[in-house]
């Protein structure tokens, strides 16, 4: 495999992981939700940056999805459609990580949360050759 693959997949496998970790975190009988919805714009930031490490895209570190996916779409104008997703994830990315930021997240928010992430990521794998998805 290539190193621009190797990466890619790399970026991927933490992402799929934080997805993952969103849904155990969802789907428990306490929810934890600021912990779930971050990890849903983790794996959505991450999957992000794989589509521009695979099509040799340089980008800042920073935690905003609606910049990463402006850089996305300069390649690829279909991800334009995951504009309000991205919109409605990238507070979480820093705010749900500390008090007073952003305050009691209900479960019906962590749910939307993880349907965005879960139809960006999908959206986003899609685009990407099949020896660079997520291993575990």
């Amino acid at each position: 495999m290539e190193p621009r693959h190797r990466e890619v997949r790399e970026w991927l496998t933490k992402g799929w992981r934080d997805l993952l970790s969103a849904r155990v975190l969802s789907a428990r009988e306490t929810l934890v939700a600021d912990t779930a919805v971050f990890h849903c714009q983790q794996a959505v930031e991450k999957a992000l940056k794989a589509f521009l490490v695979y099509h040799e895209r340089t980008f800042s570190k920073v935690h905003n999805l609606g910049y990463l996916l402006d850089l996305c779409a300069s390649v690829d104008a279909s991800v334009e459609r995951l504009r309000d997703r991205c919109d409605e994830l990238t507070p979480y990315g820093v705010g749900a990580r500390y008090p007073g930021e952003i305050e009691d997240i209900t479960p019906e928010q962590a749910k939307r949360a993880l349907d965005c992430a879960e139809y960006a990521w999908a959206c986003i794998v899609e685009r990407l050759p099949a020896d660079t998805h997520a291993t575990l």
